[in-house]
C-alpha cells in the first residue's frame, strides 16, 4: 500500500477521517459484510470508449496558441487519422460543438484531430489552409504519443 496523503495534509483532517491508500485491486482487501440485498457487481473496468484529449496545443502562431482536440478510440492498436476542419467560412470556430459526433465517429475506429486555426477576417486566406498543414505535420509527428 501506498500513501496518498502527507502527514502534514493528515494532521488538518477531522478525526474520524480514513486515511486513502493506493493500492492494486488484488491488494484491496475482500468485503466480509453482507447486507441483505446487496450484490456485487462483476465490472470490466477496460476503456470501450474513445479517450478525448482537449486543448492540445500544435503551434503558436502571430502570438496565437492553436489547439486541436484529439479524440483516441479505445484499443492500443494503431488507427486511421481523420483530420476534421470545421465548416465556418473560416471565421472563428467553436469545437466543442461537434465533439460528441466526433466521438461517435472514433467509436468506428478512427483517431479524430479537430482542428483550430487563424480565422477571418483577422487572418487572411491560405493561412487557414497552413495551420491545418502545420496540424496534420503535428499530428503525423505525435503518432508515437497517439496510436493513429
Amino acid at each position: 500500500m501506498k500513501k496518498i496523503m502527507t502527514d502534514a495534509e493528515l494532521s488538518g483532517m477531522p478525526q474520524d477521517y480514513v486515511e486513502p491508500f493506493e493500492m492494486a485491486k488484488d491488494e484491496f482487501p475482500q468485503a466480509t459484510d453482507d447486507p441483505a440485498g446487496m450484490k456485487t457487481l462483476d465490472v470490466d473496468l477496460k476503456p470501450h470508449y474513445p479517450q478525448v484529449h482537449l486543448n492540445v496545443v500544435y503551434a503558436y502562431k502571430d502570438s496565437l496558441k492553436l489547439h486541436l482536440h484529439i479524440i483516441v478510440p479505445a484499443g492500443e492498436r494503431r488507427f486511421p487519422l481523420i483530420m476534421w476542419v470545421q465548416g465556418s467560412a473560416f471565421h472563428k470556430q467553436n469545437l466543442g460543438n461537434h465533439l460528441a459526433h466526433m466521438v461517435e465517429v472514433a467509436k468506428h475506429g478512427y483517431v479524430v484531430a479537430m482542428v483550430e486555426y487563424r480565422y477571418a477576417p483577422r487572418w487572411s486566406f491560405p493561412v487557414q489552409v497552413r495551420d491545418l498543414n502545420t496540424a496534420t505535420r503535428f499530428m503525423h509527428d505525435a503518432c508515437g504519443a497517439v496510436p493513429c
